[in-house]
């Protein structure tokens, strides 16, 4: 009897280690592939997953300026940001070559029609008048490829300046990208997470830095490093923001260039056609000997002047509305030929622009929620309304053109080309606890954070998930409060 008695004691005795070896091994992680263990404040707040954008604020209302002179630019009255009125001078240009042109073809023009009074005269006299002719009108063409020559020079020495700043701005945007994904991935907790070696921390029970203490200095370095990654997604939007600005120019630039060289190969062939027929001393009897040719060349050297006559009158360009000058194309001393001279728009009514790149767009619609950020609210957070998404992918903007606007933006003092950031929430949740996704672990299908005591232990924690983010989640919890310490594992 006694022995059956031992031997079910022995069982059961046995049986309760195995019991209790198989509970403790069910409900505590193994962290042997870890490092470290951190410990991290839990938090209560909203969270969401959200698109992050670079925004500008343009104008509902804008106008551009062109000009119709074909001359270098002499003088700039204004410069970009500021305020115009209508009529207000906005550049001159130096005419003294169209001027020294156009009495160049004046003085053709009266050969012209003196020859009426001297057709009967001898051919000598007459072909001496005509090779005159030409040899004005190959002086004017090859002062023409010149002029055009040296706007084709000074543009594409301007795209290559703005392809240059545009690979700056790419390769500056890139670190940055880096450096943000960076403290995502890695869930770098310097700025919550209080480090915590688990061998000593029986030490730390005998601290005398309070738990109080510790506390406030979490929160210390939540607030210096959140300032840092505030200042770091800050930096990446002007960075995006300067790459687009410089694509555009460079574009644009590389189009003006083009369209100058069309111009300047239409004068080269003209050139050649003028010499050749200047060599050949026959073609000024085919060609200018009769009465049709000779009508026909004063009605064109009669509109060639009075073309001259409205450049040359045009010379002041000046503000075509009130408002502000938003982008200006133009500095002393450039040669322009028909070309944008600014941009002007009404600073009163203002909304949004920026671009969305094709992986967002299928996730936003007119009813998204945006939040705006900008100097003009202290870089607080503005409620807004998305107006229009466009439906056709710009190759340029490289994506989506969105335009928004925020409530009561007349009570903000915004003017066209401010800068601003803005976040479109795809989902949240409201006032709610949250932990890094890294202090999660499972067991058996059922989720668990290790909560960190005074006494120095851990303590598992049932939780529920809810939303979560590329890095915190939403949890509920019956045993888990505000300000708890829960650990977060870091890989090897």
């Amino acid at each position: 009897m006694k022995r059956i008695f031992k031997i079910i004691s022995i069982s059961v005795a046995a049986a309760v280690v195995v019991l209790t070896g198989w509970f403790f091994l069910k409900k505590q992680p193994v962290y042997d592939n870890y490092d470290e263990i951190q410990l991290f404040k839990v938090k209560r707040e909203n969270l969401d997953n959200s698109i992050y954008i670079s925004a500008i604020v343009v104008s509902d209302e804008s106008e551009y300026v062109y000009s119709y002179v074909d001359a270098p630019v002499a003088d700039v009255k204004v410069n970009k940001g500021d305020t115009v009125k209508k009529g207000d001078v906005i550049c001159i240009f130096d005419c003294s070559e169209l001027q020294t042109e156009y009495d160049n073809y004046k003085a053709i023009l009266d050969h012209l029609e003196n020859i009426d009074n001297i057709y009967a005269d001898t051919f000598n006299e007459n072909s001496a008048i005509e090779r005159n002719i030409l040899e004005s009108q190959i002086a004017q063409v090859k002062k023409l490829i010149e002029n055009y020559q040296k706007k084709y020079d000074e543009v594409q020495a301007m795209e290559a300046e703005y392809r240059i700043m545009y690979e700056k701005a790419v390769s500056e945007q890139d670190e940055l990208r880096s450096s943000i994904e960076s403290r995502e991935v890695s869930a770098d907790n310097t700025e919550e997470n209080k480090n915590v070696d688990l061998g000593n921390s029986k030490a730390e029970e005998n601290s005398n830095e309070s738990w109080s203490d510790r506390g406030n200095n979490m929160e210390t370095a939540d607030s210096d490093v959140n300032s840092s990654y505030d200042n770091i997604n800050e930096l990446y939007s002007l960075a995006a923001q300067k790459k687009e600005y410089a694509y555009e120019k460079q574009q644009e630039m590389k189009k003006n260039a083009e369209d100058i060289y069309d111009e300047l190969n239409s004068y080269r062939r003209e050139l050649d056609s003028l010499t050749i027929m200047y060599n050949d001393s026959s073609s000024f009897t085919e060609r200018y000997f009769t009465p049709e040719n000779l009508t026909e060349m004063i009605n064109s050297y009669t509109d060639k002047l009075a073309e001259l006559q409205n450049m040359i009158d045009k010379n002041v360009i000046t503000a075509t509305r009130d408002g502000i000058i938003t982008d200006l194309y133009v500095t002393p001393n450039d040669y322009v030929s028909n070309n944008m001279i600014c941009c002007i728009q009404n600073p009163d009514k203002v909304h949004f622009n920026a671009v969305l790149v094709p992986d967002d767009i299928s996730d936003i619609s007119l009813n998204s929620r945006i939040v705006v950020s900008m100097a003009a609210n202290q870089y607080g957070e503005s409620e807004g309304e998305i107006l229009f998404i466009s439906d056709c992918f710009d190759p340029q903007k490289n994506g989506y053109e969105i335009n928004f606007t925020i409530d009561d933006i007349d009570e903000y003092n915004l003017y066209p080309g401010f800068e601003a950031s803005a976040k479109i929430v795809i989902e949240s949740e409201t006032d709610t606890l949250i932990v890094p996704y890294d202090a999660i672990f499972d067991i058996d299908g059922q989720e668990y954070v290790r909560k960190y005591n005074e006494s120095g232990e851990f303590e598992d924690i049932p939780v529920k998930k809810g939303l979560v983010t590329s890095y915190y989640v939403a949890v509920e919890a019956s045993g888990l409060s505000e300000n708890d310490l829960v650990a977060t594992a870091m890989l090897n």
